[in-house]
């Protein structure tokens, strides 16, 4: 065995144990939370185990409303439709500039362009 592989041995032991004991934690916590249910709360859990399983890290972005120009209501409840909207809010569109350089004049450079060789 390698010293990186005997250190990996040492040390997912630890690893391992505070991952059991967070597993405990959250047993423990649900049925905590199972036990003191009453006639409001039994719908939130319903709610909790009717749900997909999720990561837990993910992030899930709620149904969004936007007001469009004309003064329209659009809502997105798909990702796709959600990503659209949050990228025309937070990035601006490129302004196109159709007239270009036709009608300008330039001043003579003030330098002589020597290309870079080093």
């Amino acid at each position: 065995m390698t010293g990186i592989q005997e250190e990996n041995k040492h040390t997912g032991l630890p690893r391992e144990t505070h991952g059991n004991m967070i597993k405990c934690a959250k047993n423990a916590h649900w049925e905590d939370f199972l036990v003191s249910l009453d006639d409001r709360s039994v719908w939130t859990a319903h709610r909790y185990m009717s749900c997909e399983p999720t990561d837990g890290g993910r992030m899930r972005v709620l149904m969004l409303r936007v007001k469009q120009a004309d003064g329209s209501i659009r809502d997105a409840e798909v990702n796709t439709d959600k990503s659209e909207m949050l990228c025309d809010a937070f990035f601006l569109k490129p302004i196109v500039d159709d007239a270009g350089d036709a009608g300008e004049e330039f001043p003579a450079p003030k330098f002589k362009y020597k290309p870079i060789t080093n």
